[in-house]
């Protein structure tokens, strides 16, 4: 697969994750999440939650962090792998489905909650069991699409039906945050790529590049896609720029953000999610037939 040597194979995998320091995985599917010693492959510890969509440690691996597509999140200690804190919202305040990204504090965490005032940026303090309103703006939406750990930034997509939409970049959220708006079009994924000082859109099967600075378009690039591609579901960044991997239901398709020259592309069965591990070394590809993790030697 893409010229990769497979280091596991799990006979299903809807969410994958693995620790920065290489000594843990984590495999989830509907019913269960299973943390396994990545050394060894043996089960450490299986927890009972169901519809675990987003699987994440913190950057000293003291957490390990579980996010259910109901939007509760819950944070284990990796020393015992005991819950420690849960975050759950009530129903005017519900945390929504969807990516949650750690911050340059290793205790504080990025979300998104729904209000009936519409989307608000939360900050989630694992330690003191605290969510603090980060934004009170009146955006009919919000996602959160990418944590830049390198500039310590954040990017969120927001959606008004009266402003138009916009991607925000947010830099340092914890302390002294420095906040961007742009105005674009319709797109279904955007990223920023910290290498280039680019943003990466997707929109309508072509990959639009634009010049964060000046709001340029600087190049277009049609996706080679096909009937047997399916539609998109992810587009995620390699930590350090290089790499950007884009995944239909059906296809994955890795580029060099150099030039976006297309280096691989592999056909999958309902292809979920395509990313790299903290370091870039490992691919984590999940599907809903199998889970793998693949040795990066792009």
């Amino acid at each position: 697969m893409f010229g990769m040597e497979i280091l596991k194979e799990y006979k299903k995998s809807y969410v994958l994750g693995i620790s920065n320091n290489k000594k843990w995985t984590v495999s989830s599917i509907a019913s269960k999440t299973v943390i396994y010693d990545s050394k060894t492959n043996q089960e450490i510890k299986v927890i009972n939650f169901k519809n675990v969509g987003n699987v994440l440690f913190s950057d000293d691996d003291k957490y390990l962090i579980l996010k259910n597509t109901s939007g509760t999140s819950w944070i284990f200690e990796t020393s015992d792998f005991e819950l420690v804190k849960k975050f759950i919202t009530s129903k005017k305040n519900q945390l929504k489905e969807g990516n949650i990204c750690l911050t340059s504090e290793n205790d504080v965490l990025v979300d998104i909650v729904s209000t009936d005032n519409g989307d608000q940026i939360v900050l989630l303090n694992i330690n003191k069991g605290k969510i603090d309103y980060f934004s009170h703006n009146d955006e009919t939406r919000i996602i959160l699409n990418q944590y830049i750990k390198a500039t310590n930034t954040h990017i969120f997509t927001l959606f008004n039906n009266v402003k138009g939409n916009k991607i925000l970049k947010v830099e340092d959220i914890c302390n002294y945050p420095i906040m961007e708006e742009i105005t674009i079009g319709i797109w279904s994924s955007v990223l920023f790529d910290h290498l280039n000082n680019n943003y990466i859109i997707l929109s309508l099967d072509t990959l639009l590049i634009m010049d964060s600075e000046r709001n340029t378009k600087e190049k277009e690039i049609n996706l080679p896609i096909n009937q047997e591609s399916g539609y998109f579901t992810q587009m995620n960044i390699s930590n350090n720029g290089k790499y950007l991997i884009v995944s239909y239901s059906s296809h994955i398709m890795i580029f060099e953000t150099s030039n976006y020259n297309l280096l691989r592309s592999d056909f999958l069965y309902f292809v979920l999610n395509a990313t790299f591990s903290s370091d870039d070394s490992i691919l984590l590809i999940t599907s809903a037939k199998k889970g793998y993790l693949l040795e990066n030697n792009l």
